[in-house]
């Protein structure tokens, strides 16, 4: 088996299953945030949004080490930092206003979705140079 096949079988995201149970449910759980305004408090919204986040920043990050996938390397960081700065904002720890959470929401996914574009620039998978 060539090298790039053998990468392409580890990457979690080539398999549309895993595809969807690892980052479409998280996804599809946090659209549905925004219908749950009346029975949810603020906080805990944002709480479940961090968990989210770091679910599927978890999964970017173990699919960086398994295949060493270019978006989920860029991908599980973005996603670890927002879920970080959504706790502190879920736990009163800190306060980035009345907007704060939707702007990191909306930066976080403008991270990942820049990493869409390196990975169509640079490549599927990031390469050792040797």
């Amino acid at each position: 088996m060539r090298n790039a096949e053998a990468t392409s079988k580890r990457d979690l995201a080539a398999n549309r299953l895993h595809l969807i149970l690892i980052w479409g449910v998280p996804f599809a759980l946090l659209i549905g945030l925004n219908f749950t305004a009346e029975f949810l408090q603020p906080h805990e919204r944002v709480g479940i949004a961090a968990v989210l986040f770091l679910w599927m920043g978890a999964a970017c990050l173990l699919n960086a080490i398994r295949c060493r996938r270019l978006h989920c390397l860029i991908a599980g960081p973005a996603f670890i930092i927002g879920a970080a700065l959504l706790a502190m904002v879920a736990f009163g720890l800190a306060d980035f206003g009345k907007h704060g959470p939707s702007v990191i929401v909306w930066v976080t996914f403008g991270v990942v979705a820049g990493s869409f574009i390196a990975e169509r620039i640079a490549g599927k998978y990031w390469r050792r140079l040797a």
